[in-house]
């Protein structure tokens, strides 16, 4: 008798997790890929996270601050109980890092744009465009890539595009939110669709809320391989402002700062920072956070003559030049970090 109930719970089981989720659309009436992709352009200009909580591999809990901007501007600072652990900005120009952990020796790295800054942060291959579009509500995109298929997943619940381009294949996951579809997540892989390479990273968004009119997810989480085990970050949002008034600054048309909100930043502020102090900061191993659960080198140019850029710098810079004749807008303030303070230890990704 209980052999004959366990294979029919096992029967019903099997028949529930074969009807899933339904398609929100009759057969035939799937999304046109090309109104799903516009999906994935960030949703803001700019943005100022003045409230947030990162988690690092379920260990590691701590307070962030965030700005974004068009254009590859980034600007992220790591706070423990009002003490600041790392400092991460980068714009068109190039990048700038305060470390006070011990993963790598503590002190302020700068150079020119490339993706290492940010994975050595993060943990994640994402390129500056990609992590700004994600802070932005868009989506990282493989450049050049095209659609090679379109399904919908049962069991998540998702329209699912497949994408493929550069020696890269990358899955985007659109669910139906509120009568409209929403990029909620995807994966990248190395090599092609019909023959997946190493596995990059995985994303998801969920609790999307409405922030000044605008659907941004509340929850984000990346995932990607780590040395022994998945490496996992979720950002948990708490207080955003869309579009905030420093965006507008410094326009070649208006002439400067209007004075707006800096997004808990003021101008000329050093994050935080005071002096040489490391509020005590020392060890990562003795800051006392809780515990859940368990490139190639490239030198600088020199001033004296310059060498043109190329590979990763190249393109952003490319694709942030203004037309000819019509004058470049500085670079807001509260992207700009200093090395008070802290060791000058050059380029972390020579």
């Amino acid at each position: 008798m209980q052999s004959l109930l366990r294979a029919t719970a096992l029967a019903t089981l099997g028949v529930l997790a074969a009807c899933g989720h339904k398609p929100p659309y009759r057969v035939g009436d799937q999304p046109a890929s090309e109104a799903l992709l516009q999906q994935t352009e960030p949703q803001l200009g700019a943005i100022a996270v003045s409230d947030a909580q990162i988690t690092l591999d379920r260990v590691v809990r701590a307070e962030l601050l965030m700005l974004a901007q068009t254009d590859s501007r980034f600007r992220a600072t790591v706070n423990k109980a009002g003490n600041e652990l790392v400092t991460l900005a980068f714009t068109e120009e190039g990048y700038a890092m305060r470390y006070k952990l011990d993963s790598i020796p503590p002190g302020f790295y700068s150079g020119p744009a490339d993706p290492c800054a940010v994975q050595a942060v993060l943990g994640v291959p994402l390129s500056y465009e990609g992590l700004v579009a994600l802070v932005l509500g868009g989506a990282p995109l493989v450049e050049g890539a095209r659609v090679v298929d379109q399904k919908w997943d049962r069991k998540q619940g998702y329209e699912v595009l497949t994408l493929e381009g550069g020696g890269f294949v990358q899955e985007l996951w659109f669910a139906w939110v509120g009568g409209a579809w929403v990029f909620s997540g995807g994966q990248m892989w190395q090599g092609t669709a019909d023959a997946r390479g190493r596995w990059l990273w995985t994303l998801e968004h969920d609790r999307h809320e409405r922030v000044e009119g605008f659907l941004l997810p509340g929850r984000t989480k990346v995932r990607a391989p780590g040395p022994k085990r998945t490496h996992l970050i979720v950002l948990s949002y708490k207080e955003r402002d869309a579009n905030p008034s420093w965006a507008a600054a410094a326009n070649p048309t208006t002439g400067g700062d209007d004075g707006g909100d800096d997004g808990g930043w003021e101008s000329g502020d050093d994050g935080g920072w005071e002096n040489a102090d490391d509020g005590g900061w020392e060890n990562a191993e003795d800051d006392g956070w809780e515990n859940e659960e368990s490139a190639e080198e490239a030198p600088p140019p020199s001033e004296e003559s310059p060498a043109p850029p190329s590979g990763v710098l190249a393109a952003v810079l490319q694709a942030t030049s203004p037309e000819p004749g019509v004058p470049k807008a500085p670079i807001p303030v509260q992207f700009q970090v200093t090395s008070e303070g802290l060791t000058n230890r050059g380029d972390l990704c020579r």
